[in-house]
């Protein structure tokens, strides 16, 4: 990712540079099977469009994600459809 944002500047690639960018990973629920997703997407969505950031931190992530507010969230969306068929 970051070599292609050096690229579309046309920059050259500062490996060094790039190799001490820390990767970080929120530590969030994850699909368990493979049908899922889009409801993992649209979680997502939502929770960052209802907790915007002012800036953005790993630490600012830790708490972001519950398993049972994903879950009532998914009956939600499950529940929404079911009225619309």
């Amino acid at each position: 990712f970051v070599c292609d944002i050096f690229k579309r500047k046309e920059s050259p690639i500062d490996e060094k540079f790039i190799h001490k960018i820390p990767l970080r990973m929120p530590k969030v629920p994850q699909q368990t099977n493979g049908e899922e997703c889009g409801i993992f997407v649209l979680y997502f969505i939502h929770l960052f469009m209802n907790n915007i950031p002012q800036s953005y931190s790993y630490s600012n992530t830790k708490n972001w994600f519950d398993s049972d507010d994903l879950d009532r969230f998914r009956k939600n969306v499950h529940a929404f459809f079911q009225r619309k068929t």
